[in-house]
C-alpha cells in the first residue's frame, strides 16, 4: 500500500515543476492537468530535467543536515530554503523556456 503511495508521489511530484510553469505560461488551470503534453515536454528535455531533479534532491539533503544543527543551522536553513526554492525555479522555468523553443523549432515549418 505504502509502495503504491510512493510511487504515485514520484510520478506527480516529477511532473509538477512542468504543470506549473505550463499554467503559469499560459494563465489556465487546466493545462496544468494535461498530463500527455506535460508528459511529452519532459520527454523534450529528460536528460536535463534529471539532472536539474538530481540536483536539487541532493541540495535539499543537504539542507536538511544543516538544519539539525541547533541555531546557526536554523538560521542558516531559513535563508538556504529561500535561496533553494529561487534555484529550482530558475532552473525548472529555463528548461520550461527550452522546451518551448524545441517545440516551435521543431514545427516552425509548418508555421
Amino acid at each position: 500500500r505504502w509502495f503504491f503511495v510512493r510511487v504515485v508521489v514520484v510520478v506527480f511530484g516529477f511532473a509538477v515543476p512542468i504543470a506549473i510553469a505550463n499554467y503559469a505560461a499560459k494563465e489556465r488551470l487546466s493545462v496544468a492537468f494535461e498530463f500527455g503534453k506535460i508528459l511529452n515536454r519532459i520527454k523534450l528535455v529528460i536528460g536535463d530535467y534529471l539532472i536539474a531533479y538530481d540536483v536539487l534532491i541532493v541540495l535539499g539533503f543537504v539542507l536538511c543536515i544543516v538544519s539539525m544543527i541547533p541555531l546557526i543551522g536554523w538560521i542558516l536553513g531559513i535563508f538556504a530554503i529561500f535561496y533553494l526554492t529561487l534555484v529550482a525555479v530558475y532552473y525548472f522555468g529555463t528548461l520550461y523556456r527550452e522546451v518551448l523553443s524545441n517545440i516551435f523549432y521543431f514545427f516552425a515549418p509548418f508555421f
